[in-house]
């Protein structure tokens, strides 16, 4: 079958570096994430995913993965985009996650963006999703 997930709960996303106010981590109009589970995996959508962090500007994460065999782990690079100074020059993020609960109704996911704009920075976070 498929499964939409939206937004539960997430940590303020925050530059490694300390630097700067602590942001937020939403998903945009149509955003979340999206899964078809099929006899051995699933394939996964994020979309407008979107983190802000103020002074700066806010990141947009969208990409996926398929996942194979039985594990509930998974880990994808999704393309960057970026406004304000987020993203001027180019940027890289990492996402890994895992689904939880005996029908995957729960999913949580840990990102890592790398900025190399603007002294290069580097924002961490982590989102709680519930399915729809």
């Amino acid at each position: 079958g498929s499964a939409t997930y939206t937004l539960l709960g997430a940590t303020k996303p925050t530059f490694l570096d300390g630097s700067g106010s602590a942001g937020t981590f939403s998903f945009a109009a149509g955003g979340g994430m999206s899964v078809s589970f099929f006899g051995g995996g699933a394939t996964l959508s994020l979309t407008n995913a979107q983190v802000n962090m103020p002074s700066h500007g806010t990141y947009t994460m969208n990409g996926g993965t398929t996942i194979c065999g039985s594990t509930s782990a998974f880990s994808f690079v999704p393309s960057t985009t970026g406004s304000g100074s987020a993203c001027l020059c180019s940027c890289n993020s990492f996402v890994q996650g895992f689904f939880a609960g005996t029908t995957a109704e729960r999913a949580g996911i840990a990102y890592h963006i790398q900025d190399s704009g603007a002294g290069f920075k580097e924002v961490i976070g982590a989102a709680a999703l519930k399915k729809q």
